[in-house]
């Protein structure tokens, strides 16, 4: 499995909600994100910067919930190595392609969401060191 943290602002649906009314951005507190972690586990933190939407007066808390690969269980380890080890070894590629990406570090790409990794990219990310 792996991991991106979205990070395009400003995003198409807050733009065209935005075009017709005011919007204000609420905070997240440390317990509010929390408790929506016990529900959703790849849940993180994240700070809007401040021109990322018009009007805005300053950078805001937000929340979010990054990119994944997700195979099928019965897929053959050999398979899953395969497209893990796809994706390290093209990292670099895929920043230019994938705006989220950009900022991503390699070891997020296991971050624990909350859902059993396949074995075959268990196995990669372990020999990745990461």
């Amino acid at each position: 499995m792996a991991s991106s943290r979205r990070r395009e602002f400003p995003t198409g649906v807050i733009m065209d909600m935005g075009s017709s009314r005011d919007l204000r951005l609420l905070p997240i507190s440390d317990d509010g994100l929390a408790k929506m972690k016990e529900v959703i586990a790849g849940l993180a933190q994240f700070t809007i910067p401040a021109d990322a939407h018009p009007d805005m007066c300053g950078p805001g808390q937000s929340v979010s919930f990054g990119t994944r690969v997700i195979a099928n269980c019965d897929a053959s380890d050999q398979a899953i190595c395969g497209v893990t080890n796809a994706v390290y070894e093209r990292l670099g590629k895929l920043r230019v392609a994938v705006a989220a990406l950009k900022i991503t570090p390699p070891d997020m790409l296991r971050q624990d969401i909350g859902i059993r990794q396949h074995l075959g990219s268990t196995r990669v990310h372990e020999e990745v060191g990461q």
